[in-house]
């Protein structure tokens, strides 16, 4: 079975020629990049595909920074990160599964009448374009694309005509292939840039041809055209939304009223929106840059065909999760909102007052988040088999987001330093005495009171520490009577230490007991075996009888639990042992033999089925080498 990340990349290739399969379908993703246009093309087609009504798409991170959380239950929005060598997915999250404190709106800029002549101005001056004096705004957007297309479309024809092979552009010559690059191209940044500033299309509908859409019909040529689009589209965007924010600003230090806080999204998000791979770096006076490697106008380092395989019938788009149907193909887009409305979104709603979930816009149709009717129909025909499900699986509780945005609000930065996941990691190692996390797990199964509850804890754990806490990570963790203390870095200097009262640590158990986080498989029933001793009489051993030594066998591809998590030995060295996480397959951990021995010792699950008596003659050692992550992959 394909990993998440190959679904999402064969999906995002098939994506790319689907959106140009018909004008409707075209303009309705359209909609969805002009409100996300700093990202990147590739972006946007998995951001319309999973959620078309997406109005401002970041982080967690991101969101928590500003002052909001991602509502429980959701579904992240998956894109792919290739800014490391181990390509995986990152999710973002639309500002509609987001909530806040009352009070607390996200101001997503919005075009208004009294700002178009100075944002005329600013685009004239940025990008040498004529003055645009008495033209209408609309009118003046338009030619504002024209001539942006036109000062920077070589690079991408270049492009296309290396890459035309195999596609119906095949066949043209020179002349008609630049001309149905540069029509396509400037009709389509047209578009978008009069639906983010909140323009009505239908005066403008006449003026774009979307005629020759179909000819780019591989995705090497249909990722040029959308690359070239939605770059051009976010250089003229970025400085509308630049010179909106300054006159916003300007007219905030005039009035003499107070006024709600408000959140600056695009200041917060401008820097994780694009990824880095896909470069903002425009040149000033508004010209893309030649068409280097890594250059946003470079539309080969934009691709992901560079090691996509082509889409199968069992990797297609319908294996992405689905917010909202795409609406009925019948009706022209935009068709749906209703008159007046705006594409940008609940830019001066406050939380609660919109329509949709939330407080936000929503479209109809949308029956809420991860439903079993989400699963979008594939386009590629035929029978296929049910492909990974993407949603994110490690998003941090509404609970936990709420205090980390609490602690960043009171200045307690040092809390971000140590994650989530490290501390789940560190108490989910138990009490660090024998059987010490089934007494905990059984301490919370009789129902008692959290304060009886955090007691225990207290007795249980006593005094004592660990270090390394989390396995291939610089975390030590300490407790005594006060509660737990858990430190990022160096033992002496940590970078960073949060401590946790006993009530607080009942608090979170009680939450990975209750997300049935807190054992696993094996430890479940382990601890149905323990409670089933604890009932039936032991036999009496003699005081004399030595314990029989502990001698652990290993072979690749065994089971090996470390804490709570379970891993597959993929590498045993005298040094260094390598293991893979099926929970994450694109990533591999490795860990010092001495640490990996210590570990495997600590958790009994081990017992089971890696050690042997001490007097059977040990299997001659087999010469292992470490596979490639390709050989994992098979």
């Amino acid at each position: 079975m394909p990993s998440k990340y190959e679904i999402t990349k064969n999906a995002a290739e098939w994506l790319k020629t689907e959106v140009l399969s018909s004008q409707y379908k075209y303009l309705a993703f359209l909609q969805t990049a002009a409100r996300n246009y700093k990202y990147s093309f590739v972006e946007q087609l998995l951001i319309h595909e999973q959620k078309p009504n997406a109005t401002a798409c970041a982080g967690i991170d991101v969101w928590n920074k500003l002052g909001r959380w991602v509502n429980r239950g959701v579904h992240g929005i998956a894109l792919l990160d290739t800014s490391t060598p181990q390509h995986r997915l990152r999710y973002v999250f639309d500002v509609s599964d987001t909530n806040s404190y009352a009070g607390r709106t996200v101001n997503l800029w919005a075009m208004r009448p009294r700002y178009e002549a100075a944002v005329m101005e600013a685009l004239s001056d940025s990008f040498d374009l004529p003055s645009g004096q008495g033209q209408t705004f609309p009118d003046f957007l338009e030619a504002a694309a024209k001539v942006l297309v036109e000062d920077n479309y070589t690079d991408y024809y270049r492009d296309l005509m290396d890459s035309k092979a195999g596609s119906l552009l095949e066949e043209l010559d020179e002349l008609n292939t630049e001309m149905e690059l540069k029509t396509s191209m400037r009709s389509a940044v047209t578009y978008m840039l009069l639906v983010r500033c909140g323009c009505d299309y239908a005066d403008y509908e006449n003026d774009l041809d979307f005629r020759f859409l179909r000819d780019f019909d591989t995705p090497e040529t249909a990722a040029i055209l959308g690359n070239a689009v939605s770059d051009i589209s976010e250089m003229a965007l970025r400085e509308i939304a630049a010179t909106v924010r300054s006159i916003e600003k300007t007219e905030r230090q005039n009035r003499t009223f107070a006024k709600t806080p408000e959140m600056g999204y695009d200041e917060a998000a401008r820097t994780n929106e694009r990824s880095n791979e896909h470069g903002t770096d425009l040149q000033a006076g508004g010209r893309l840059p030649d068409s280097q490697p890594g250059s946003a106008g470079s539309s080969q380092d934009r691709q992901v065909r560079d090691d996509a395989p082509q889409l199968s019938a069992g990797a297609s788009p319908g294996d992405l999760r689905r917010d909202a149907p795409a609406g009925n193909p019948e009706r022209a887009p935009g068709a749906d909102r209703p008159a007046g409305e705006r594409d940008d979104g609940p830019s001066d709603a406050a939380d609660g007052k919109g329509p949709g979930r939330d407080g936000a816009a929503q479209g109809p149709g949308s029956d809420g988040l991860g439903g079993s009717d989400e699963q979008h129909p594939g386009g590629s025909g035929g029978d296929r088999d049910a492909g990974a499900d993407l949603r994110v699986t490690s998003l941090p509780t509404e609970e936990e987001q709420q205090n980390k945005i609490t602690q960043a609000e009171a200045g307690k930065a040092s809390a971000f330093s140590i994650s989530q996941e490290d501390i789940d990691a560190v108490l989910t190692r138990g009490s660090g005495v024998s059987e010490g996390k089934l007494r905990i797990y059984a301490q919370f199964q009789k129902g008692q009171t959290a304060e009886e509850n955090a007691q225990f804890l207290k007795k249980e754990y006593g005094i004592g520490g660990c270090y390394p806490a989390v396995a291939g990570r610089p975390v030590s963790e300490d407790h005594d009577s006060k509660g737990i203390q858990i430190r990022y870095g160096s033992l002496i200097n940590p970078d960073s230490t949060v401590r946790m009262s006993w009530s607080m640590v009942e608090k979170r158990i009680r939450q990975l007991i209750r997300d049935d986080r807190y054992l696993n498989t094996a430890e479940q029933e382990q601890f149905a075996e323990w409670q089933q001793r604890k009932t039936e009489p032991q036999p009496e051993q003699s005081p004399e009888t030595p314990e029989t030594p502990k001698e652990y066998r290993f072979a690749l591809g065994d089971t090996v639990y470390l804490g709570m998590q379970e891993y597959e030995l993929l590498f045993l060295g005298e040094d260094t042992v390598r293991l893979y996480d099926p929970s994450f397959p694109l990533i591999n951990k490795e860990l010092p033999r001495g640490e990996f021995d210590r570990m495997v010792v600590e958790n009994p699950l081990n017992d089971e089925h890696l050690v042997s008596a001490s007097d059977e003659v040990p299997a001659e050692k087999e010469e292992t080498s470490e596979p490639t992550q390709e050989d994992r992959a098979d």
